[in-house]
């Protein structure tokens, strides 16, 4: 009852379809700020029918955890000291009780009915499959996106490109069953990026299929400082690097060569006017940062072979 008398109605109780499998969505974490208060908020509002657990990776520096997982008390919260989101997410396995394995980032905001679009793309598809699932990048302020914001929403997390023409998912928004993953085996814990593809095309060369659900929607936030996109272009050349030698393939693609050395602006160009706001002016600036951009990270893939080449030899 409250003050007046009257009698407050009680939540509905969260009733579980046992047909549906039930889920895990691994979580990790790192330098939390706040963001994962609203990844949190949304993984609660999930209207999946079936039962869903969620483990979240504490990969350190992360501030005041107790209070961001307060809008989901009853997350499960693993740490681990490794540093790397794979070791994170693998670490997430042993306490993982789903027949499905959904994985998300800190700072992504999942649609309500992300995990029943995923899993229903999952049950629909027959044979061993990982589903990747929508990725929609955000400026804070639509109306004025900063430089960054700007290349970062038409470049970074190309989900579908990944899934159809290359193989592999972004783990910001990836889902497959616990059987399928315990085959193909968990995520190279040794990379600090692009382990998810490699994992991806792991999967792919044992007969597991790639499958794209734009239904399945995980919104993410565009980096907003063009340091914050300079950080993320180093960390991938380095995966990059990593990946190739592993795999004893050439450090550069030709046609990765070609275009940096001569760049055509014209494709740039094209690809502005699918800018939210395609403004002449913000058309210039995404060009500009994009020529930029690809200049930056030719040269910083090229510094860590040369670097690292250097200090295989002096071994």
């Amino acid at each position: 009852m409250n003050p007046t008398g009257t009698t407050q109605p009680q939540p509905s109780p969260v009733v579980v379809d046992e047909a549906w499998p039930s889920v895990t969505v691994v979580v990790p974490v790192h330098g939390d700020r706040g963001e994962l208060r609203l990844t949190t908020a949304a993984l609660a509002a999930q209207d999946y029918p079936g039962s869903v657990q969620v483990v979240v990776v504490d990969n350190g520096d992360n501030r005041d955890l107790d209070s961001s997982l307060s809008t989901l008390p009853g997350a499960d919260v693993v740490r681990e000291q490794t540093p790397g989101s794979y070791a994170a997410r693998n670490a997430a396995l042993a306490t993982a009780r789903g027949e499905v394995l959904a994985f998300t980032d800190g700072d992504c905001l999942p649609d309500p009915g992300w995990l029943r679009a995923g899993v229903s793309a999952l049950r629909a598809h027959e044979g061993p499959c990982f589903v990747g699932g929508a990725v929609e990048l955000f400026a804070r302020d639509q109306t004025r996106p900063s430089l960054a914001e700007m290349w970062d929403s038409l470049n970074f997390l190309r989900q579908e490109a990944y899934v159809r023409e290359q193989g592999w998912a972004a783990t910001a928004n990836m889902m497959t069953l616990r059987s399928t993953f315990d085959v193909v085996g968990s995520f190279d814990a040794r990379l600090r990026s692009g382990g998810d593809r490699e994992w991806g095309e792991r999967a792919v060369r044992t007969g597991v299929a790639a499958v794209y659900c734009p239904e399945a929607v995980v919104r993410h936030p565009a980096r907003a400082q063009m340091s914050e996109l300079h950080r993320k272009a180093r960390r991938v050349s380095r995966g990059d690097v990593e990946s190739r030698r592993r795999q004893g393939a050439p450090m550069f693609d030709p046609g990765v060569i070609a275009a940096s050395v001569n760049p055509s602006p014209r494709s740039t160009v094209r690809r502005s006017a699918a800018l939210a706001h395609p403004t002449p002016a913000n058309r210039g600036r995404y060009v500009a940062v994009a020529l930029w951009m690809r200049y930056y990270t030719f040269g910083s893939k090229l510094a860590h072979v040369l670097r690292t080449s250097r200090a295989g030899r002096q071994k």
